[in-house]
C-alpha cells in the first residue's frame, strides 16, 4: 500500500508501522522500532499517539477512509470490504492481535466511529423511534465486526462483490432518506428479493420542483411492489430500469409515473438488444434519450429551467 496524498506525522507514523506489519507480528513491534522506520525521536511518536494501538487504529481509520470524498459517504462498508481484500496481509496480521486492545476491541472502536459520521448523515427518523442513534451505531459497528471477523476466518470467501452484496441489505432496510446539500433523495425499497436485480437502489429526489426517478436493474417485479407502496407524481426525468431490458419499464409502471424525459444508458450495438422495443414503446410519451445514440445526457437547473445537453461520443 501506498499514500501518494499530502502527510501528516501521524500519517507518516502510521504507514512506518504498516510496512513492519509486512515484516513481524504486532506485538514484537516495539515504538523505538516504529521510530527508527520513519526517522523520528520516540518523544515525536508520544507526541502523537498514546502508544502504538492508538497508531494503529489511526492508520485502519486512515485506510478505510482513504479515496473517500467525505467521512459520512454511506459507501464506506463497501469501501471498507474492498480495502480489507486489497490488504490481506495487513488484516491478517490484524487479526491475530489478541486480548486487551485486541483486533475485536480495535475494530469496534472504528467502526463505531464510522457509523456515527455516516448516521450524522443520514436521516433516520422512517425507523422505529426506539432506534436511537446510539442503538444504530452499535449495532451496525458489531455486525460489520462479526462480517468482517468471518470473512478473515474463512480466507475472503466468498469474493468481496458477493460478500458485501449479502450485508447490504442491512443498510437498505434501515436507511430511507439521504441529505445532500439540502437535497432529499429517498430510497423506494421495499423488500429484500433473491433476484439481485430487484435488491437495486431505487431512488426518487426533487430538484427545484423537478422529479426524478432512478430505477437501478429493478425489474418489474419492484415496479409493482413500488406503485402498490408509495404515491408517486408524475416524473420528469426517468433513468430507465435495467438499460431499457424487457424484464424493465412495464406499460403499467410507465403509465403510472408518466415521465416527461427517459434517459437509457446503453451500449451500442450491444448483444443483449438493449433497448427492447415494447419498452421504447411503453415509453413513446416520453423524450427518450439513449447513451448509445446522444452520448454522455447531462441534465441541468437553471433559473427554475431544466436544461438537456448531449455529448456525442
Amino acid at each position: 500500500m501506498t499514500f501518494n496524498e499530502k502527510v501528516t506525522m501521524k500519517d507518516l507514523l502510521s504507514e512506518g508501522l504498516y510496512i513492519l506489519m509486512q515484516q513481524k507480528p504486532f506485538e514484537k513491534i516495539t515504538i523505538k522500532q516504529i521510530c527508527d522506520k520513519t526517522g523520528v525521536i520516540r518523544g515525536t511518536f508520544y507526541n502523537h499517539f498514546m502508544d502504538k494501538y492508538e497508531a494503529l487504529e489511526y492508520l485502519i481509520h486512515r485506510m478505510f477512509y482513504k479515496g473517500m470524498e467525505h467521512e459520512s459517504n454511506p459507501q464506506i462498508i463497501k469501501h471498507i470490504f474492498q480495502t480489507v481484500s486489497d490488504n490481506r496481509d495487513f488484516f491478517k496480521s490484524c487479526y491475530r492481535i489478541t486480548g486487551q486492545n485486541g483486533f475485536e476491541d480495535l475494530m469496534s472502536n472504528v467502526f463505531k466511529e464510522i457509523f456515527r459520521n455516516v448516521f450524522s448523515y443520514l436521516d433516520v427518523t422512517g425507523m422505529d423511534s426506539r432506534f436511537t442513534v446510539d442503538f444504530l451505531v452499535d449495532y451496525y459497528a458489531n455486525d460489520l465486526l462479526y462480517f468482517l471477523k468471518y470473512w478473515i476466518s474463512h480466507d475472503f470467501e466468498p469474493d468481496v462483490e458477493t460478500y458485501y452484496a449479502k450485508i447490504d441489505v442491512l443498510f437498505k432496510n434501515c436507511i430511507k432518506e439521504l441529505n445532500i446539500d439540502n437535497n432529499k433523495l429517498y430510497f423506494l425499497q421495499t423488500k429484500e428479493y433473491d433476484n439481485e436485480n430487484d435488491n437495486s437502489n431505487v431512488i426518487y429526489t426533487e430538484l427545484n420542483g423537478y422529479k426524478f426517478m432512478f430505477m437501478g436493474d429493478a425489474s418489474s417485479t419492484t415496479e409493482k411492489e413500488i406503485l402498490n407502496k408509495y404515491n408517486l407524481p408524475d416524473i420528469d426525468v426517468l433513468k430507465v430500469g435495467h438499460h431499457g431490458s424487457k424484464t424493465s419499464s412495464s406499460k403499467t409502471f410507465i403509465n403510472e409515473i408518466n415521465p416527461k424525459y427517459s434517459v437509457i444508458s446503453v451500449g451500442k450495438n450491444n448483444r443483449y438488444g438493449h433497448p427492447n422495443k415494447e419498452v421504447l414503446n411503453n415509453l413513446e410519451q416520453s423524450k427518450i434519450y439513449r447513451t448509445d445514440q446522444d452520448g454522455s445526457i447531462m441534465f441541468k437547473i437553471k433559473n427554475n429551467k431544466l436544461k438537456i445537453e448531449t455529448y456525442s461520443p
